[in-house]
């Protein structure tokens, strides 16, 4: 088997629109953070309640930057992929794509980070040895994926 991005599907409907008949803004970083969430469950096996309530730890969101690239309305679901950019010490940045699962259109690219903290103290600690070995993993495999894209590109532009 080889290594995939993950892809959550988030259906979009008429609630989460705005007056325009598009998609809210508001709900971009609410869909991004349900997208990383189940991809930390999912692929990590992070799941974040359970860090949270049962061991203390928590992950407060450090940065988001996002860019809308075409309007999102209830015609097509979205694809949300998520891939680790980087896995430090106590941060982690994850990198996703909005793509209409009807046409694969892009609809919109993100990064957010956040951090592992203690809740008691809300001060970083170090990212918990049973998620840092996987999220370097899942790091290193989009960082090969993207390699390959990258030398595809140039190799068919020769």
């Amino acid at each position: 088997m080889t290594w995939q991005p993950y892809v959550y599907r988030i259906p979009v409907t008429w609630g989460d629109m705005d007056s325009a008949a598009i998609a809210y803004t508001g709900r971009f970083s609410y869909w991004i953070l349900e997208a990383i969430e189940m991809f930390m469950r999912d692929r990590i096996g992070a799941d974040w309640y359970a860090m949270n309530a049962d061991h203390r730890v928590g992950t407060p969101f450090v940065n988001m930057n996002m860019t809308f690239r075409s309007p999102v309305t209830p015609r097509e679901a979205l694809l949300i992929e998520v891939v680790v950019k980087r896995a430090g010490d106590s941060a982690v940045t994850c990198q996703m794509v909005g793509r209409g699962d009807k046409t694969g259109e892009c609809r919109f690219d993100a990064e957010a980070t956040f951090v592992f903290a203690d809740c008691g103290t809300m001060k970083r600690i170090q990212t918990p040895e049973a998620y840092a070995e996987r999220l370097r993993q899942e790091q290193l495999w989009a960082l090969a994926r993207n390699k390959i894209i990258l030398d595809e590109t140039n190799t068919a532009s020769i």
